[in-house]
């Protein structure tokens, strides 16, 4: 569904004729109605509801008379919203990636071949679906988003400042802590080039760094909080390259992790497996896809390298593997595949409310088993 508030009402209308006789063959939730209405009448009222314009409260007064349904909608802005809402109303909802709905749009784009594409998408037995978030998962994500944001805009003011600094003949280093302590320094200096108006501007932008800062560090407070309340996240945050940013998003990006049917699925969900192009039987694998959100996969990744650069002080069989993949492939190839292994074991751990098993002690057995 695309934005309720504003666009026609994309309610699966129905399943046709055909669908129904072949409903056999789908899974035991889709044979129990062979249409996504129940009745001739519902389906009829479907049509004339979705052939017109209607605001969020006409679409629930809809729906909330309507009896017992699957409905199914593009996940968009507002789709966990109305999946919820429809969800407490009775309805089954199914939300679709709006990349698996795009195949079945026919001829033009517009809203009438949108709405069937759902339905047509949301039909098919195999066909993935979105788990709708709760409330308290869009909590989280937004706090990720905001602090992103905030992170973002910080490293964009600190290159302004050491750019706007070297015209001057001032140079600081890259890091962020490094203008943090020299430009209070810079700004007391009376040798350097700096007139009086350049202090001031100088002084308003580290200024703005500093709110920043705190801007920062308050939802990091916040994020703390969150993963002291969630026994889940300090369960997978007890994986090697796993801290609170990454354990807080990945239990705001997936709930109870049935969604997917193994850890391979998870780790292809991040975009961290290689794409593939084979054909006629011969694979042919590519670079890795980098499906996905790359917010996660990023906290991945970088969480990954911390591990990798710390495997070769260790001999357990974990830190092994590590140091044999990164004197094969390489640092970079080497990080991949450890994000994507805790990807897979963070998808066990969810999914099967286990616990992380630290790895053992290699044996001199296992040194002559990976050397030959």
């Amino acid at each position: 569904m695309k934005e309720w508030m504003q666009q026609d009402c994309r309610c699966c209308h129905s399943h046709r004729e055909e669908r129904a006789r072949s409903s056999k063959s789908q899974s035991s939730d889709w044979t129990s109605r062979s249409t996504f209405f129940n009745s001739t009448e519902q389906i009829e009222t479907a049509k004339l509801f979705c052939a017109g314009r209607c605001d969020g409260t006409k679409s629930y007064l809809f729906f909330a008379n309507l009896a017992s349904c699957v409905v199914g909608l593009e996940a968009c802005g507002g789709a966990h919203y109305w999946a919820r809402r429809l969800t407490a109303a009775g309805h089954a909802v199914r939300l679709i990636a709006p990349q698996f709905v795009k195949p079945f749009v026919k001829s033009n784009k517009n809203d009438t071949n949108d709405a069937e594409a759902i339905c047509e998408a949301a039909g098919r037995p195999s066909m993935r679906f979105v788990s709708a978030k709760s409330v308290e998962q869009q909590d989280i994500q937004s706090l990720h988003r905001v602090r992103s944001r905030l992170v973002s805009c910080r490293t964009q003011l600190v290159n302004q400042l050491r750019g706007l600094l070297m015209e001057y003949g001032i140079v600081l280093p890259q890091h962020v802590g490094q203008v943090r302590r020299g430009v209070p320094e810079i700004l007391e200096d009376e040798s350097n080039e700096l007139t009086l108006l350049g202090r001031r501007l100088l002084a308003s932008l580290y200024n703005e760094l500093v709110d920043l800062d705190s801007k920062v560090e308050q939802i990091e407070k916040e994020l703390r909080a969150v993963y002291a309340a969630s026994e889940p996240c300090q369960r997978i945050a007890a994986v090697e390259g796993i801290g609170l940013l990454t354990a807080t998003a990945i239990v705001a990006a997936m709930s109870d992790g049935k969604v997917f049917q193994n850890g391979r699925q998870f780790a292809a969900w991040l975009g961290l497996v290689p794409k593939q192009h084979s054909s006629g039987g011969r694979p042919r694998l590519l670079g890795i896809s980098k499906r996905g959100d790359p917010y996660l996969r990023t906290l991945l990744i970088h969480g990954a390298r911390s591990v990798v650069y710390r495997a070769c002080r260790k001999k357990d069989v974990r830190s092994v593997w590590i140091v044999d993949k990164q004197r094969r492939l390489g640092t970079t190839r080497a990080c991949v595949a450890v994000a994507n292994k805790n990807a897979r074991i963070v998808w066990s751990m969810i999914a099967r409310g286990e616990h992380y098993r630290v790895p053992r002690e290699c044996t001199h057995h296992d040194l002559a088993m990976r050397g030959s």
